[in-house]
């Protein structure tokens, strides 16, 4: 009978070390839910409702972002959540950084105040791979009648600054993110916060999943608000590439990346604006007829026609022309092209550079020259 004590109160303790152990665990991995809101009034309840209803979130927080309607009051009428308010907006990328300040929780959910139609299992699959510990980053896949901004800007530049990339919803402002990660990071203040997160995650290695949650209804944006949303993802972007980085004064474009799609076009006419507002000067080398080329309409600064005959000899000197004009170093010059001849010619050109500390060639030169149908971004 007192070995069967003896084991019960075995058991008994057993028991106990298991539930503190589990409990244990489960408080490092409680969830914030923070939800960024500008203007929201009339969906910032349904949003908040459907966070309460999952069990996983510990904490809801709503960012105030300056909103000149009731969202603020609507909030304070939903028991259980936090709101912090920004007297003037902001932008989306501080409320984010206000939310990561004031969370408690080791992992941080972010859903947009805006969605007509999210429900509480949409949710769940955000932060169920976190959980689980199968994932450290989790950005929602979705289906979206419209999605201008990342199906005209973001995508189509991804594939050309990044090609090993490929994300359907890169812009998705539904993600999950652990603690520590965003804390580590810079938070870009406005509308290029996603794009530069998920661009950092991928440098830092960090296990980056894509979950299908199905439909989303966002509320609709006026134009003038996605012409600023579509510059300033652009303007990330290319920051993150490194083309708009101080030390490149010129940018090289050969003609295969100027397609004459009338979308890429476009496109281009907005990347060559933005390297004239960061004081780059832009030179297009093409080997088509010059009448083709002026129907383009492209606004580069220079222009320098090639025989199609050329060879990368010819290609490499046109790029030294380009440098003794205008009074510039080779380390100062962008090259971007995604033709055989060009690769070769930049292999040739930046021979000696292949060396250098520069993150960007690092991480790209030894494995994008290998695949020439791929647009070759280089940076000595």
């Amino acid at each position: 009978m007192r070995q069967v004590d003896k084991l019960v109160d075995f058991i008994r303790r057993s028991i106990g070390y298991s539930v503190r152990h589990l409990s244990s665990d489960r408080e490092e991995l409680e969830v914030s839910m923070i939800v960024p809101a500008f203007n929201e009034e009339k969906t910032i309840r349904k949003v908040l409702m459907c966070g309460k209803r999952v069990a996983e979130v510990h904490e809801i927080i709503i960012i105030d972002d300056g909103s000149s309607d009731h969202t603020a009051d609507v909030v304070r009428r939903v028991k259980g959540v936090r709101l912090i308010q920004h007297y003037k907006n902001r932008g989306k990328g501080e409320a984010i950084k206000t939310g990561i300040a004031h969370a408690r929780h080791d992992i941080l959910l972010f859903i947009d105040a805006d969605l007509k139609n999210i429900t509480p299992e949409k949710i769940k699959k955000l932060i169920t791979p976190i959980l689980k510990g199968k994932a450290d980053i989790v950005k929602a896949s979705f289906h979206r009648a419209r999605g201008r901004v990342t199906e005209i800007a973001a995508k189509p530049l991804l594939r050309i600054l990044f090609p090993g990339l490929s994300f359907s919803q890169p812009l998705s402002g539904q993600f999950a993110a652990r603690r520590a990660f965003l804390e580590g990071i810079r938070i870009e203040p406005r509308w290029g916060i996603e794009i530069a997160m998920l661009l950092d995650a991928v440098e830092q290695k960090q296990r980056v999943v894509e979950v299908d949650i199905g439909e989303l209804v966002h509320k609709k944006n006026p134009l003038e608000c996605m012409r600023e949303m579509s510059q300033q993802v652009m303007e990330t972007m290319m920051k993150k590439a490194g083309i708009l980085c101080k030390k490149h004064r010129i940018v090289v474009f050969s003609d295969d990346v100027l397609n004459c799609d009338e979308h890429k076009i476009r496109r281009c006419d907005q990347i060559l604006a933005l390297l004239r507002s960061r004081g780059c000067c832009s030179v297009l080398i093409t080997m088509r007829d010059k009448g083709l080329v002026e129907a383009l309409g492209l606004k580069v600064d220079h222009t320098i026609f090639l025989p199609k005959s050329a060879d990368e000899k010819e290609v490499t000197a046109s790029i030294r022309s380009v440098c003794k004009r205008l009074e510039c170093r080779p380390e100062q010059v962008l090259l971007v092209a995604n033709n055989r001849l060009f690769s070769d010619a930049a292999k040739r050109f930046y021979s000696l550079a292949l060396t250098t500390s520069d993150d960007l060639l690092k991480r790209y030169a030894a494995d994008i020259l290998q695949h020439p149908s791929e647009v070759v971004v280089l940076a000595e």
